[in-house]
């Protein structure tokens, strides 16, 4: 992930669209501060998407990982349970 952009709440307030459409163009994150500490992170919908999927993969491994050894789970059925399930956030 590429490193934020910082402005502060204030400026964001009076310059939100403009900064809105700069991080959709560039996929740099903007952190944005409120009396001089981080508030708020605002990310292209890209990045929140593979985010999401990300996060939602990690999940369900770790869901596997703490099933029984003796659970007889075939690995190309749980994948594409995962897959089903990615694909369910994209829509």
């Amino acid at each position: 992930m590429p490193t934020p952009t910082i402005k502060q709440l204030s400026e964001f307030r009076q310059h939100s669209s403009a900064l809105v459409k700069e991080v959709a163009e560039s996929s740099t994150p903007l952190l944005l501060t409120q009396n001089g500490k981080a508030a708020a992170v605002v990310v292209s919908l890209d990045m929140w998407e593979t985010m999401n999927k990300s996060l939602t993969m990690m999940r369900l491994l770790t869901i596997l990982d703490n099933q029984p050894p003796e659970t007889d789970l075939p690995f190309d059925g749980v994948m594409d349970d995962i897959d089903a399930m990615l694909d369910s956030y994209g829509q």
